[in-house]
């Protein structure tokens, strides 16, 4: 439902970066979409990342594991081989497409143009 009613919430549905430690309602929204994604092998709704408005140390884990199943789109940009757990360009990027919500197109730091 998350996904399919991204649209009438709002495009783009993720407008924030976020760290681990930072503190916004956009970290529900990661938490809620991260928990959603894994939810066949995390037993979400009765397993998953609590949802709360603190980027914490559960989210970290759970983007990093979004990033690594996603690394085409979320790492190769950047160069990157490992997962940063940083809700960055990219990341954001990646779930807002899965959320139906373009944000059209992006140069990261390093030049490289994402869409």
């Amino acid at each position: 439902n998350l996904m399919t009613c991204s649209t009438h919430r709002g495009c783009p549905y993720f407008n924030e970066y976020l760290q681990e430690g930072n503190t916004s309602l956009e970290a529900v929204k990661v938490q809620d979409f991260i928990n959603i994604i894994f939810a066949p092998t995390s037993g979400y709704p009765t397993n998953g990342i609590p949802l709360s408005k603190t980027f914490s140390t559960g989210t970290l884990s759970g983007v990093k594991e979004y990033q690594s199943v996603y690394k085409e789109t979320v790492l190769k940009p950047w160069g990157l081989k490992n997962a940063t757990g940083w809700w960055y360009k990219t990341t954001k990027l990646s779930a807002n497409k899965l959320m139906n919500c373009s944000e059209g197109t992006l140069e990261l730091e390093n030049g490289t143009i994402v869409q």
